[in-house]
């Protein structure tokens, strides 16, 4: 996420002053909680209680994906926002603030949404840019461990600790602690897991984590090159590992 804000960021200010505002229907401004490019080049906002807004490609206005009471709009399940992540075949996930995820794969017209009534009252609450893509593998994390799907959600497995093992249905890995605050994939493949006790890698998708020191609790996670991590924490912002020889 960190490297598409930039990219987005990059943009010279001719185009970012050619960027449609928001639909704002308070007058005070819509509270973006994440962005994401995907690789149509579609642009993704999650808001704060405005659902979703889209720009595809040569469009000149935003489409707003909100919550809706029917079920047979299949919209998102909640109005609060603040994950996506893309898939190989045109897969979108988003995160919420407390409702679960869904997916769509018809560029968000419908959405499949996993929530209270297909999770129950755990898993609920996604970390902020918590979805990671690694192949046809999605990875979500959460403030009760990390799910993961290779099938586009038919099936479901869990990295959690010794006390979410004892009600998780699948366990594939085991972190130190529940409880993800960032989740992000290296260029390499590794899979790296801030949690509430510290930071994880993982270098065999998710099965092994090895904790490695931080010298704060970590907010945020861009993966660089070989071993090296950027992480931003409570007190500040630091670059961990070593470069390859």
């Amino acid at each position: 996420m960190l490297a598409t804000l930039l990219l987005v960021c990059a943009s010279s200010l001719s185009s970012a002053q050619s960027l449609p505002p928001l639909p704002d229907t308070t007058g005070f401004g819509v509270h973006v909680l994440a962005i994401a490019r995907a690789p149509d080049k579609t642009i993704w906002v999650g808001s704060y209680g405005q659902g979703i807004f889209v720009l595809r490609p040569g469009a000149s206005s935003w489409e707003q994906l909100r919550h809706a009471s029917d079920s047979a709009v299949h919209s998102i399940s909640w109005d609060f926002v603040h994950a996506f992540g893309f898939g190989p075949a045109g897969e979108i996930w988003y995160g919420t603030v407390g409702n679960g995820w869904g997916l769509s794969t018809d560029g968000g017209k419908t959405w499949t949404n996993w929530e209270f009534r297909q999770l129950g009252p755990e898993w609920q609450y996604v970390a902020p840019n918590g979805i990671v893509t690694r192949g046809d593998t999605v990875y979500i994390g959460t403030a009760n461990g990390i799910k993961l799907s290779w099938d586009r959600g038919a099936t479901w497995a869990e990295v959690t600790d010794s006390v979410g093992a004892t009600t998780a249905q699948r366990v594939w890995g085991r972190i130190r602690n529940q409880y993800v605050l960032a989740l992000a994939a290296g260029r390499d493949g590794a899979l790296w897991a801030a949690h509430l006790h510290g930071l994880a890698r993982s270098r065999d998708g998710g099965r092994t984590w090895s904790e490695v020191p931080a010298p704060a609790r970590v907010r945020a996670l861009a993966p660089d090159s070989g071993d090296i991590v950027w992480v931003g924490t409570e007190r500040g912002l630091y670059r961990l590992g070593h470069d390859p020889s």
